[in-house]
C-alpha cells in the first residue's frame, strides 16, 4: 500500500466515526 492510500483510509475511518457520532447527536435532539 502506498502512504497516500493508507492516509486516505485512516481519514475515511475518522470521518465515518465523526459522522456516526453526529447522526447520533441529531437523533437525540430529534427525540426531545
Amino acid at each position: 500500500m502506498t502512504p497516500d492510500l493508507s492516509v486516505l483510509k485512516e481519514n475515511k475511518e475518522v470521518l465515518l466515526a465523526e459522522m456516526a457520532a453526529w447522526l447520533h447527536d441529531m437523533g437525540k435532539c430529534a427525540m426531545r
